[in-house]
């Protein structure tokens, strides 16, 4: 699936993943079933085609229907892309605390100040 797909580039791409997984050991217990499944899936695959005949027949299905696949891939792909701006993001970095004092404290009293008593001193005045 393009979920699948895109876990493989995002793990083969970077270095680490960036999400938390538990590993698991593959023993011969869980390989072996799925080796005969494979092998299994492939001689009954090759056994249908030579054995169904080879006519060609109408299509009638409806182009709504052909086109799920190719919906369901694309849906499949927004998703994972969602997943990977999910886990892909790093954490904000903290600001220095000289960037913080100039914004916050040394520059904030100057306008503020500023328009306050201009506006007490034109009041005065009319």
């Amino acid at each position: 699936s393009a979920s699948y797909s895109t876990r493989i580039i995002l793990l083969s791409l970077t270095n680490y993943p960036r999400t938390k997984h538990n590993t698991h050991k593959e023993t011969n217990s869980t390989i072996n079933p799925l080796i005969r499944l494979t092998l299994i899936t492939i001689f009954a695959g090759t056994m249908t085609k030579l054995t169904v005949l080879q006519n060609t027949t109408l299509t009638t299905i409806p182009k709504i229907i052909k086109f799920s696949a190719l919906i369901a891939t694309l849906t499949g792909a927004v998703i994972s892309k969602d997943a990977l701006f999910i886990t892909h993001h790093p954490s904000p970095k903290k600001p220095k605390a000289l960037i913080t004092f100039f914004n916050q404290l040394a520059f904030f009293n100057l306008p503020h100040r500023a328009i306050t008593i201009i506006t007490l001193k034109t009041s005065q005045q009319t």
